[in-house]
């Protein structure tokens, strides 16, 4: 972690807030995880049952078990049972944990699959720390470092990640992982790294495909990286071959193993459970009106209501589908609040990181990092979303990484100190004080009013 410039808050250094905010971020996501159900947040999550006749349990806890106790991939058609087309990855790890921790241990099952919630603690702590190391890289430092911190340890739609038995925890530290791995290779040139940021794409490929979304953003630092390599005559192609054969070899065989095995169509989705919602893809794209974005938060069952995407996808950010209490009403008018503050944070942020990109703080390869990074997953989220109609689609969750690039441009707008011009300091201001409020909000709603 680079050292700041001494500065202190309270008396004490900035230093020392850094830690302290990961830690206290990690602490109230494992309470979260310990207080709610395992299954509560899990689309087809499933049930752990004694297999009926020998047929295994549909959803994400039956495909665990099924793997736990055959101990091979399906020999059988996987659409036929709910959630088994799925890349394997993730749930043969959690297979393997169950193995120890439930057979071997003897500890009971709820116990276990508690233990599995409360690791996606830790991998969204991975894929946090991730967007931290790259916000440094950056060249973000001082109380802006600070700030950057708060949002990406404290923004709600981390602590729902970490609620769902599915992988997209898993995948989310993956991508984090790969996209940090293909920074650190554009400093550093070592084919060691480019060769970890192709294992790591291949893994999040294995656990989900959207972890292929990262790669445009990887193309950028490949790209130029390649040019840079023709001027000095060092031969990065042959890393790049590598890097594609980890990355492929890892991230198609399954699709290939579904395809020539079961006759099933590369990167099939499973649908079943999801609810389709109404309106054509342009309507959906609207801005969504006051009433729509703050009213039914827990946005389940009526899929009228459900079918704007930037609502659907801010209110899932802050409550996903059941994470709050909001039978009451304080509780409710909080979350309410919480929700405007996290628009008016993503507009300053979008706002702030605009500025900083026409200051050039930064190299234009690492400004296009930033931006292809944020248009491609952007640009595939809405595609998933019309291609897709459904409810469950439309979930901030999928597009987590995409969430570190705005914030990255906004602690770029300036560098915290008095050399910075009156917009920056006015809007560094704002969005110190914003984000400070809303940890706090969050903080007090997640640790107190979680389901």
């Amino acid at each position: 972690m680079a050292r700041t410039r001494n500065r202190r808050f309270l008396g004490i250094p900035d230093e020392f807030w850094i830690g302290f905010v990961i830690m206290v971020g990690c602490f109230l996501k494992l309470v979260y995880d310990t207080r709610i159900s395992y299954s509560a947040f899990t689309i087809n999550a499933g049930s752990w049952m004694e297999f009926a006749d020998g047929h295994p349990n549909p959803g994400h806890i039956g495909l665990m078990q099924y793997y736990m106790t055959v101990m091979h991939l399906p020999d059988f058609d996987p659409r036929t049972v709910t959630c088994y087309s799925n890349p394997p990855f993730y749930y043969i790890l959690c297979a393997a944990i169950l193995k120890i921790i439930h057979q071997m241990m003897g500890w009971q099952i709820g116990t276990c699959l508690h233990c599995l919630l409360c690791l996606n603690a830790i991998y969204v702590l991975v894929g946090e720390i991730c967007g931290i190391i790259m916000a440094v890289g950056f060249g973000i430092r001082d109380r802006k470092l600070v700030v950057t911190i708060l949002i990406l340890t404290f923004f709600p739609g981390f602590y729902n990640l970490t609620s769902t038995l599915d992988g997209t925890a898993f995948c989310y530290m993956c991508m984090m992982l790969a996209l940090n791995a293909a920074r650190s290779w554009y400093v550093s040139r070592r084919s060691k790294t480019l060769r970890t940021c192709g294992i790591w794409l291949g893994i999040g490929m294995m656990t989900s495909y959207a972890a292929i979304i990262t790669l445009p953003a990887m193309i950028v630092l490949f790209r130029n990286g390649c040019i840079d390599g023709r001027r000095s005559e060092v031969p990065y192609r042959k890393q790049f071959r590598t890097f594609i054969i980890l990355a492929a070899a890892l991230g198609l065989w399954w699709p290939l193993y579904l395809f020539f095995r079961f006759g099933i169509r590369p990167f099939y989705v499973d649908r079943t459970g999801m609810t389709r919602v109404h309106g054509n893809l342009l309507s959906r794209l609207l801005l969504p009106s006051m009433q729509t974005l703050t009213t039914h938060l827990h946005t389940v069952g009526d899929a009228s209501r459900e079918s704007n995407i930037w609502a659907q996808t801010f209110k899932t950010a802050l409550v996903d589908f059941k994470a709050l209490n909001l039978r009451l009403v304080v509780v409710n008018g909080l979350a309410v609040l919480t929700l405007l503050l996290s628009v008016i944070i993503c507009i300053l942020a979008h706002i702030m990181w605009i500025w900083s990109d026409l200051s050039q703080r930064v190299d234009h390869v690492q400004r296009n990092f930033l931006l292809i990074g944020y248009l491609a997953m952007l640009g595939g989220y809405i595609y998933i979303c019309g291609r897709y109609p459904y409810i469950e689609t439309m979930r901030f969750s999928s597009i987590m990484p995409l969430f570190t690039f705005p914030v990255i441009g906004m602690g770029l707008c300036g560098e915290g100190t008095p050399d910075d011009n009156m917009f920056e300091k006015v809007t560094t201001n704002i969005m110190d004080a914003l984000v400070l409020i809303f940890s706090i909000l969050v903080a007090f709603l997640f640790g107190f009013y979680a389901v």
